[in-house]
């Protein structure tokens, strides 16, 4: 969920150029996430991920 959610905010933004571009986009959004454990519980409401909550 947590990859599939990450490539989908990477890649909707304009194309990296750079690996350097890449890692800030990731870096980023992983930030993001970090500022909302709401949406970091919901990954693991999922039905596959559910038995490691």
């Amino acid at each position: 969920m947590l990859n599939a959610d990450l490539k989908a905010v990477v890649t909707s933004k304009a194309p990296a150029r750079a690996k350097g571009d890449l890692k800030k986009a990731t870096i980023s959004h992983l930030r993001r996430l970090q500022k909302s454990p709401r949406r970091v519980m919901r990954y693991f409401q999922h039905k596959p991920v559910r038995y490691a909550a």
